[in-house]
């Protein structure tokens, strides 16, 4: 059992389940007396049962296994079959076999397997090696890798490895610099300047001085590409130069990087070049960015001294503003020590934004301190306070909240009050509070928000249930009367949460609609949409395969296909950068061959076109120009 321990690791579970037959025969001859006798048995057994349909090669590649990779290309045809399996295409096909060389390729050379990149060039002839290769294993380190494909570039089986692209900047951002020495050496391409100089900055930034002077041409000073540089080793060599009493505007910049590293002795000794400070505006604003991040880091003593520094007063002067920003950023790191200093200052009426944050962010304490501090002159919308604590999964926070009398807390709604309690909240001016957006399944966004000022009482255990919070929806469900929507298990099963969808089926009644199976078939949740098609009755829409092809997810759409055969997708709009793409076409194509309208194809092409598309796409692009040539007098520079 040792030599499969691998296949069973719970990451890969449902890849294991791909090649379950192979493991099956393998094991159950294994198990036998006269075992020794069989092995000659097993392949043909192996082969006769096959590979899963839709199990690809480079998908195979992640699990390192040799044994499964022989058995995918003995099985494999050299001409197209009469029925539906990606082994039919990988050596009748030539684009789809040349798209696969890449794709395994540069999984193998990104996780540095060796074997499996020798046993690729053993099993190809001819395709080229994509940039996007070498950049894979160099932005791992993968030194060994490089050396087999510089070994082996126009070598006997005539591969021709494209060198440069971003490999060398990735080893460098990675910090793998013996791999960027060996590239700026050994790789056959020519580095021009500014490549050269993208890695000597990007050496400076992540602090490897060594490696910036080994790429530095001949007549060239460090200080050259270090002229924004935020690393404090750099910053401090610039200010050792007298770098910073030359340029006024540098030294802001600078003093607004150190925040981050906490080295105030730094920030001191530049601002100390500069005294007076220049009153321009943009000193002010890096001296505000600094004050925004010294907040956000949580570090009162930087914050301090930037406030009480002649800069800084001159900067809050008059930004009625600034302390707002002050104050949500604090809530960032949850430091209750900067938000005492911030209401020290003043900042007693801008906290709203804040606590939303810091409930966000989890940090207890500092809401404790926010809700005993939270003026009345601030008006916060009913429930959203709840709301938010459910939706991130704050039980800790909830219960703290359950056991406090109700109006002290703004925007917690008592789950007992008076219709004219109701009225009285409700008639208060609408505040609008800035949070992270939800989409239709109601995901945490925490890189896009929106103003808001509505929240509904049902919103509470319906976010909690969206995002997987089961405890929180169980006490919701026991300690508040605001009960629930469809919503919660319909966005619980979009996003792959059976146990919520479980546990809702049957604690709750309000069940779920066809937008629980079509957003789990969209994200492609294949247990939550079995779970559903066998205990539910609501079925799902041709949304539901539309969303699993669009978005890549070959399991859920061929299951779909075999247990629903009456959807028939009418558009779909395949995204290029999912792993499956080339695979969703020929899918497509075999079952859904009406739904490849001249539309499609065409905006297919333009975005694999696209210049920021993988060179591998042009395989893809080839097969289109095959099976759907284009209009007559169609542009060269439309082809790829």
């Amino acid at each position: 059992m040792s030599g499969h321990s691998r296949f069973f690791d719970e990451t890969k579970r449902p890849l294991a389940m791909m090649f379950c037959p192979l493991l099956c025969v393998d094991l159950v001859l294994h198990s036998r007396q006269d075992a020794a006798a069989l092995q000659d048995v097993g392949p043909t057994i192996a082969d006769f049962l096959g590979p899963a349909r839709n199990l690809s090669l480079h998908e195979a590649c992640n699990t390192g296994s040799l044994k499964l990779l022989d058995w995918i290309w003995r099985v494999s045809c050299d001409r197209s079959n009469a029925d539906w399996s990606l082994a039919n295409y990988l050596q009748s096909n030539d684009h789809y076999n040349q798209w696969q060389f890449s794709e395994s390729l540069e999984i193998a050379a990104g996780r540095g397997d060796l074997d499996v990149v020798k046993w690729l060039f053993e099993h190809f002839s001819g395709p080229e090696v994509a940039v996007g290769v070498v950049e894979a294993a160099a932005k791992n380190g993968r030194l060994s890798v490089l050396q087999f494909l510089l070994d082996h570039d126009t070598g006997r089986l005539g591969h021709a490895v494209h060198w440069g692209g971003r490999s060398l900047v990735d080893a460098v951002e990675n910090g793998h610099s013996e791999v960027a020495q060996w590239l700026y050496r050994y790789a056959p391409h020519r580095y021009d300047e500014a490549e050269v100089t993208n890695a000597i900055k990007t050496a400076l930034r992540v602090g490897d001085m060594k490696l910036a002077e080994f790429l530095l041409p001949r007549g060239k000073c460090i200080l050259d590409y270090a002229q924004f540089c935020s690393h404090p080793d750099v910053i401090e060599w610039k200010l050792h130069c007298g770098y910073f009493r030359r340029d006024p505007f540098s030294a802001g910049v600078a003093i607004k990087y150190l925040v981050r590293s906490g080295r105030l002795d730094l920030m001191q000794r530049i601002a100390a070049q500069h005294d007076p400070p220049p009153e321009n505006s943009d000193w002010s604003t890096d001296w505000r960015c600094a004050m925004v991040h010294a907040c956000v880091y949580g570090d009162r003593g930087i914050l301090q001294w930037l406030m009480e520094h002649p800069a800084g007063r001159w900067t809050c002067n008059g930004d009625d503003r600034l302390f707002s920003e002050l104050v949500f950023s604090a809530a960032y790191k949850g430091n209750v020590n900067v938000m005492q200093y911030l209401y020290e200052q003043g900042a007693v009426d801008k906290v709203r934004d804040a606590l939303l944050h810091a409930i966000r962010e989890n940090h207890f304490d500092l809401v404790k301190w926010l809700v005993e501090h939270f003026p009345e002159s601030e008006r916060i919308p009913n429930y959203c306070v709840m709301d938010e604590a459910a939706r991130y999964g704050r039980l800790k926070m909830l219960q703290y909240f359950q056991g406090l009398d109700p109006s002290a807390i703004p925007g917690y709604f008592p789950s007992l009050a008076s219709p004219t309690q109701r009225a009285a909240r409700n008639s208060r001016d609408m505040t609008q509070m800035f949070v992270p957006a939800s989409d239709d399944y109601l995901k945490v966004h925490s890189t896009l928000c929106r103003y808001r000022t509505e929240w509904r009482p049902t919103e509470a255990m319906d976010d909690a249930a969206a995002n997987g919070h089961l405890d929180v929806v169980k006490w919701l469900h026991t300690h508040r009367s605001e009960g629930c929507t469809t919503a919660a298990m319909d966005c619980a099963a979009a996003n792959g949460h059976l146990n919520v969808v479980q546990w809702l089926h049957t604690n709750r009644v309000e069940g779920c609609t066809t937008k629980a199976m079509d957003g789990a078939a969209e994200n492609g949740h294949l247990n939550v949409i079995k779970w559903l098609h066998s205990n539910r009755f609501e079925g799902c829409t041709v949304k539901a395969v539309e969303g699993a092809l669009s978005n890549g997810h070959l399991r859920v759409t061929a299951w779909l296909h075999s247990h629903l055969p009456a959807l028939k997708p009418a558009s779909v709009e395949l995204w290029r950068r999912q792993p499956h793409l080339f695979e969703l076409l020929l899918f497509q194509r075999f079952h859904f061959g009406s739904s490849f309208s001249p539309g499609l194809v065409e905006y297919t092409r333009e975005i694999l076109l696209d210049a920021s598309s993988k060179s591998s796409h042009k395989h893809i692009v080839h097969w289109l120009q095959e099976k759907f040539p284009p209009a007559p007098g169609a542009r060269e520079e439309d082809q790829w």
